[in-house]
């Protein structure tokens, strides 16, 4: 073939090639996205983070580079002494005017520590039988700190008695006392203490008792 030829089919390929293309691109739709708007759209979607995915687990420590937390011994404090634990016996005893101070002896008979801490609970008994007779003592002054008591060691609280015999007949109608009831503080088990030389008011309204916290 001559080299004319060739030439003039070059030309007309050419031509029509570019009327395809020309073709092509009026009768594309408008709102068909351009190539660099679906590779933005492609780059916005994958970069934004998939809010269902499954978060990634950190793999558990192994027993070389795991480290074990301190364990610091906690200090207990001693639990309160229980009546079974006490031994309660009155002390010394001192006569004032018209009334007798007596201190409560409250030792700690157990093998640990306990702690003492408020007002006992006392009361005059009687009639052979353990019958209380006439009001409970009553309280005076604040609590003094928590006593702790190791075994054997013992504190005391101050107990007060009126004596009977100095309130009128028409208020105070005479009972024989056999001895006291006595709580220790916290609890409601009584120990029962011995006491002779004094008589008891049958009026509830006359407190004869008044008792101090333990830890004087």
């Amino acid at each position: 073939m001559k080299p004319h030829t060739l030439l003039r089919q070059a030309l007309a390929i050419g031509s029509v090639g570019g009327l395809l293309v020309l073709s092509a691109c009026g009768n594309s739709d408008s709102t068909s996205p351009t190539v660099s708007e679906t590779v933005t759209e492609i780059v916005t979607e994958t970069s934004a983070p998939d809010s269902t995915a499954a978060p990634i687990e950190s793999s558990p420590a192994t027993s070389s580079d795991a480290v074990p937390s301190e364990v610091v011994p906690s200090e207990g404090v001693p639990k309160q002494c229980t009546t079974s634990e006490l031994n309660i016996s009155t002390g010394t005893q001192q006569g004032a005017a018209g009334s007798v101070l007596i201190d409560l002896n409250f030792t700690n008979a157990g093998s640990t520590d306990c702690t003492l801490h408020g007002f006992p609970g006392v009361s005059f008994v009687g009639m052979d039988n353990g019958t209380q007779i006439g009001a409970p003592a009553v309280r005076e002054g604040d609590a003094f700190p928590a006593v702790t008591l190791g075994p054997g060691e013992n504190t005391i609280a101050a107990l007060k008695i009126s004596r009977a015999e100095n309130y009128d007949s028409d208020a105070c109608s005479l009972q024989p006392v056999d001895g006291l009831r006595v709580y220790p503080p916290g609890e409601t088990a009584s120990e029962y203490l011995p006491l002779e030389g004094f008589n008891g008011c049958d009026n509830d309204g006359l407190k004869l008792l008044t008792i101090k916290s333990v830890g004087a």
